[in-house]
């Protein structure tokens, strides 16, 4: 029961992480670069 816990706490961060670096990419191609209006 602890191993499987644990398995499913790593996919659940795992999956945490990937969607956060999806935001993150969403985010960045929302926005207009900040280096160009410099």
């Amino acid at each position: 029961m602890i191993y499987q816990t644990k398995e499913l706490e790593t996919k659940l961060k795992d999956e945490q992480s990937q969607e956060a670096v999806l935001l993150q990419q969403n985010a960045i191609l929302l926005e207009p670069p900040r280096v160009a209006s410099d």
